[in-house]
C-alpha cells in the first residue's frame, strides 16, 4: 500500500473519525495525528519533546539555577523590582491561528517567546502562575507553582509577579487573569480578571507587553 493510500484510511484513535491525508488534527475531537509527520520530523520532534520536557521537569523541582554559575544564582536579599504600570498596554499587533482547544493525555504545553526561548509548563503537575518569582525576604514570592518569565524582560514589559494562572481541567486549560497590573490579552482580547478563559493550540497570549505563542506538542 502507497504512503498516500495509507494516510488517505488513516482514522483517528481517540474517537474513530476518517481523517484526510494533510490534516495534522482530528477535525471531529481534535486528537493529534502524529502519522501525518514524516519519520524524519517526528524523530526531531520526540528530540525536541525529550528535552524540553527536561527543562520542564527541572522548573518543577525548583532546579532552574542547578547549571548556573555561583555568581549568577539569585540570592535571598536579591530584590525583585514591583511592578510598574506602562504609559501603554493596549492590544499588540500579532497574527493569531488558534487551532484545537482539546488538550489530550500525551499533550504538553509549551510557550513561544520571540527571541527562540520555549517555556514548558507544566500543568498536569497542577496549577501554574506565569509571573516573576522571588523569595518572600524581598517581598517577592517562593511560590514554586511560579513560571518565572524575569529572563524574557518580564520587568520592563510589565508581568506582575502574579499574572495570569494557567489550570488544566477535563482537557481543556484556561488562563485566568490574577488582576495583574497591566492586563492581560489572549488573542488581542483583553482578559477580564478572574474570569477563566479557554485557551488552544497556536494562541496568542500577552502578558503588558509580552508577546508568547502556545503550543500544544
Amino acid at each position: 500500500m502507497t504512503t498516500m493510500n495509507r494516510l488517505q484510511k488513516r482514522v483517528c484513535s481517540n474517537c474513530g473519525q476518517l481523517c484526510g491525508p494533510t490534516q495534522l488534527y482530528c477535525p471531529k475531537c481534535g486528537f493529534v495525528l502524529p502519522d501525518a509527520l514524516t519519520a524524519e520530523i517526528k524523530a526531531e520532534m520526540a528530540d525536541v519533546d525529550e528535552h524540553e520536557h527536561t527543562q520542564a521537569q527541572q522548573a518543577v523541582n525548583g532546579a532552574d539555577n542547578a547549571d548556573t554559575p555561583d555568581s549568577k544564582k539569585t540570592t535571598v536579599a536579591e530584590v525583585i523590582p514591583p511592578t510598574h504600570k506602562l504609559a501603554s498596554t493596549g492590544s499588540q499587533r500579532v497574527l493569531a491561528q488558534p487551532g484545537t482547544g482539546y488538550f489530550h493525555q500525551h499533550a504538553r504545553l509549551y510557550l513561544h517567546h520571540d527571541s527562540g526561548r520555549i517555556i514548558p509548563v507544566d500543568v498536569r503537575t497542577g496549577t501554574k502562575i506565569l509571573g516573576r518569582r522571588g523569595s518572600a525576604a524581598d517581598g517577592g514570592t517562593g511560590d514554586l507553582r511560579i513560571v518565572d518569565l524575569t529572563d524574557l524582560g518580564a520587568v520592563e514589559y510589565g508581568v506582575s509577579r502574579r499574572h495570569l494562572q494557567v489550570t488544566l481541567s477535563d482537557d481543556v486549560i484556561y488562563a485566568m487573569d490574577l488582576g495583574s497590573t497591566n492586563g492581560t490579552f489572549l488573542n488581542r482580547e483583553r482578559l477580564t480578571p478572574d474570569q477563566p478563559y479557554v485557551v488552544r493550540n497556536r494562541s496568542v497570549l500577552q502578558l503588558g507587553v509580552l508577546i508568547l505563542r502556545v503550543q500544544f506538542a
